[in-house]
């Protein structure tokens, strides 16, 4: 019963994360574009505009695995799911973030074990019967996850991968600092349009471990702590946030910070 809260938590807010037009203009293109580039025009156009069933599809899961007479279909479309998702992420496509293939993998398989043919009523999910695992699944699961949309829970914890709902983070760095930088985190730096170097908080971490970083403030800062070690000033170093994007207007805050805001 605690793992199968767990599931229902984890397609439930998977999907709701996704409803918003960050996902709806950025994130679901690119995740389509290995297929989207083969397909016609019309074709490619019409794909890149069903954003919308994604989230639909994670949250009809979550509502199937808890009706007995539509569990074996959710889990055919929760394994249907995970399917396009490995071919969309996996070494074929866009082959990154390896860490999500084997994540994929072991919920398409828990789904499998823990619903296929149950008959078992949604409160043996919905109800614990006592305090214990099953209740503790339930709250961090079910409902914790609420908070993300006000800054008082983790996104990461929420279901808000690849959701375009998360928070970004950014290094503005000067020429000294860049020379000072260890040798893969070069690779990273970029020129913006103002000509000044960026050391991309995810980009770094894809580069060296293929997976993301965490999208949390004071992860953020952690980072930018250590760098400014290389700083000489406390501007040398300056660390961008770029907040979470409204769910309709995709407008982020921006809140930048320089060494000496930081606690050097």
């Amino acid at each position: 019963a605690a793992w199968r809260a767990v599931l229902v938590g984890l397609y439930l807010w998977s999907g709701i994360q996704k409803l918003n037009v960050t996902f709806m203009t950025h994130l679901f293109p690119w995740l389509v574009q290995p297929v989207a580039d083969v397909l016609p025009a019309g074709l490619s156009r019409g794909l890149t505009g069903a954003w919308f069933v994604v989230p639909v599809m994670e949250i009809a899961v979550a509502a199937g695995l808890l009706v007995p007479r539509l569990r074996s279909a959710a889990v055919v479309g929760a394994l249907a799911t995970h399917v396009a998702i490995l071919g969309l992420l996996g070494p074929f496509a866009h082959g990154t973030n390896t860490v999500v293939w084997p994540w994929n993998l072991a919920m398409a398989g828990l789904a499998a074990l823990l619903f296929w043919r149950s008959e078992s009523a949604a409160t043996h999910v919905l109800v614990p019967r006592r305090a214990g695992a099953h209740a503790a699944a339930l709250l961090l699961f079910g409902v914790l996850p609420a908070l993300s949309f006000s800054g008082h829970w983790d996104a990461y914890l929420s279901g808000a991968l690849y959701s375009g709902n998360l928070k970004a983070g950014a290094l503005a760095l000067t020429d000294t600092v860049v020379a000072r930088l260890p040798g893969p985190a070069h690779q990273h730096v970029t020129r913006n349009q103002a000509g000044a170097s960026v050391l991309d908080v995810w980009e770094w971490s894809m580069g060296e471990l293929a997976v993301p970083s965490y999208p949390e403030h004071r992860v953020f800062r952690a980072v930018a702590r250590d760098v400014c070690r290389l700083a000489e000033r406390p501007g040398d170093v300056v660390l961008v946030v770029f907040g979470r994007p409204g769910a309709l207007t995709g407008q982020r805050e921006l809140l930048r910070t320089d060494c000496a805001g930081l606690g050097r």
